[in-house]
């Protein structure tokens, strides 16, 4: 009867959000400026996200901004996790002629407990820079309908 009730119970100890409840707030916070063949390229979305390893957690910790006439975004975002959060930046944008997504993982110095960010990580990017985008696609980036640009 014991491991009838053991067995029955144990699925709520996995489904129940328990980071909701120990976990601590961490923070981070990107300024990005973009620039397409050395200009300022305006509309490039940039989304703050955190790496989850357990399904059903929302990976997305912060808001969608897109980059304004100078080509500057500035985004931040905080979860409460047991574990450091992961923050990464899921960029896309429509510089080289088709849409592109890619992922820029911030260092983990620019993550501090509390519900804003202390520290920025500031950086530059050029979108038109095809071969440096390739190198930071996300394994996770590409959708069914997408196209996929060859080498």
């Amino acid at each position: 009867m014991r491991v009838l009730v053991f067995l029955y119970l144990l699925p709520l100890c996995y489904s129940w959000p328990w980071d909701r409840l120990v976990g601590w707030v961490q923070s981070a916070g990107a300024s990005v400026t973009f620039r397409c063949n050395g200009k300022p390229f305006t509309n490039a979305r940039v989304t703050m996200m955190d790496a989850e390893p357990l399904p059903g957690d929302d990976d997305a910790i912060g808001g969608s901004v897109e980059s304004d006439k100078f080509g500057k975004a500035k985004v931040e975002g905080s979860a409460r996790e047991i574990s450091q959060i992961e923050p990464y930046l899921f960029i896309e944008h429509d510089c080289i002629g088709m849409p592109w997504r890619f992922c820029l993982f911030l260092p983990p110095e620019f993550v501090n407990y509390g519900p804003k960010a202390k520290k920025y990580w500031h950086i530059k990017v050029e979108l038109s820079d095809f071969d440096w985008m390739f190198k930071k696609r996300c394994r996770f980036d590409i959708y069914p309908g997408d196209p996929i640009p060859s080498r």
